[in-house]
């Protein structure tokens, strides 16, 4: 089974190439508790981001690798801003198995000054200059937010390391939408348990 943060991958990643809803299913075939655990961790983290993510993502926001001397060539970085109300969510996701050591976020000037809060994470940025840089690890997924008041309470689940760590190694989300009836995020709420499967479709 994949690890809390290869699953976390997959789902941000479907999110950021205009995925409009995800399903899980075939829950009642899951031999792994753990896994369960860390599969009601990331739908609870979705459901707590229903609000940004029924919103449109904001145009003209980019994200930009600075890449180094010892880089190797890549995909890059992929960022998709949404707002609601006076919040803004921006999520991240990098698409390279290998760091980047700089990415710099631009098309934020409309929160010029805000302070950004990384969820489930330690690190805090200001928009600056019409957006903020930071470094990102391989194949890793973050989001900032305005607020922490979206993080979900779940705690069980989320430290789950261990699994097939080679899953995404080469994954490349190619499909504009993933067609999902039932928990689509317009309109309805992602659900917790009971949670009804264990896969993300591409």
């Amino acid at each position: 089974y994949p690890t809390f943060q290869e699953s976390r991958y997959m789902a941000y990643s479907a999110v950021v190439h205009g995925a409009q809803g995800i399903l899980y299913w075939g829950s009642n075939e899951l031999l792994d508790a753990a896994f369960r655990q860390s599969l009601y961790a990331l739908t609870s983290e979705l459901a707590s981001l229903h609000p940004f993510l029924i919103q449109k993502p904001l145009p003209d926001t980019r994200a930009v690798v600075v890449r180094d001397l010892f880089e190797p060539p890549g995909v890059g970085v992929r960022i998709d801003v949404r707002q609601h109300g006076d919040d803004l969510l921006v999520i991240l996701v990098n698409e390279d198995n290998h760091r980047h050591m700089g990415v710099d976020l631009h098309g934020l000037r409309s929160f010029e000054g805000r302070k950004l809060f990384e969820l489930y994470g330690p690190d805090e940025v200001t928009v600056e200059n019409d957006g903020f840089t930071l470094r990102m690890r391989p194949l890793e997924c973050r989001m900032y937010c305005t607020s922490r008041s979206v993080e979900s309470e779940r705690r069980t689940g989320r430290a789950r390391k261990d699994g097939f760590s080679p899953l995404l190694r080469g994954c490349r989300v190619r499909s504009s939408t993933l067609p999902c009836s039932g928990n689509r995020l317009r309109g309805e709420r992602f659900r917790t348990p009971p949670l009804r499967g264990a896969a993300v479709s591409q």
